[in-house]
């Protein structure tokens, strides 16, 4: 049961995410989340957290949280996918590797991972690419929307997929795809 005094220990930037998932997600049940955090470690003191993560720094972090150990693997130059979605987008978790860890059953994905919005990095949007290997009947939450090419991701699957998105206000705020 969510208490608001949990959010004395939660960076005011993801006051709102927090919240969201602690009002809308029972207690015990199963999170995959792409990319971890602080916020992971808060979080798996009330769900069974599996953290897919590519930087190693953060892989073993807390011991509430099952970490998917997952490089990035670059994008080939000619890959049909970066036409559909030409932002900046480099590559995305190994999706194998992320077969191997994933649990059978979850109920809520957040992605929060990798690191995106320029460049130099990977970019969310092999989620996109990649969606037909997840269970996209469990609500979905998407961190930093306040991001151009976040909230483009957002849109997209949820054109995709035929259903809405909800955005949550906050310091840096989140959408929601509802099941």
């Amino acid at each position: 049961m969510f208490n608001e005094i949990e959010l004395n220990n939660i960076s005011p930037k993801v006051h709102s995410f927090y919240t969201w998932i602690r009002q809308n997600i029972p207690d015990g049940s199963t999170i995959l989340e792409f990319g971890s955090g602080q916020t992971s470690n808060q979080l798996g003191e009330y769900y069974k957290m599996y953290s897919v993560e590519n930087n190693r720094s953060w892989i073993g972090k807390y011991s509430t949280v099952t970490y998917i150990n997952a490089p990035i693997v670059n994008y080939i130059n000619n890959d049909p996918f970066l036409q559909e979605f030409p932002m900046p987008n480099n590559g995305w978790y190994d999706i194998g590797a992320i077969k191997k860890g994933i649990p059978k059953k979850y109920n809520l994905i957040i992605v929060d991972g990798p690191p995106g919005s320029n460049e130099q990095n990977a970019g969310r949007g092999g989620f996109y690419k990649y969606l037909d290997e997840f269970d996209i009947t469990v609500p979905m939450i998407f961190h930093d929307v306040n991001r151009q090419v976040e909230l483009m991701l957002v849109k997209k699957i949820a054109e995709k997929l035929n259903r809405k998105y909800e955005i949550i206000s906050g310091q840096v705020p989140s959408a929601v795809i509802k099941s």
